[in-house]
């Protein structure tokens, strides 16, 4: 709602807010089931400056590396098991 607040919208927040979360799904649900597009966007993050601070970058190449390892495992699951 920042964005709308600050007139940065070019749709009305509503639409953009049902847009983005499907994208989050989307991601979401295609780095779970395909480990080598988790392990491809955690090579691109740690070979390129991103807008995330330090801290959230090695955060989320963190998190892709136990997606690319755990093969797509259901939350939960153990490595393995």
């Amino acid at each position: 709602m920042r964005c709308a607040a600050a007139g940065r919208l070019r749709v009305d927040p509503d639409l953009a807010e049902q847009t983005i979360m499907s994208a989050n799904v989307g991601v979401a649900l295609s780095l779970v089931t395909q480990p080598n597009t988790a392990l491809q966007l955690a090579a691109l993050l740690r070979g390129r400056p991103s807008v995330l601070g330090g801290p959230e970058t090695a955060l989320l190449v963190h998190w892709l590396d136990t997606l690319a390892t755990q093969g797509g495992s259901p939350v939960g699951t153990p490595p393995g098991g």
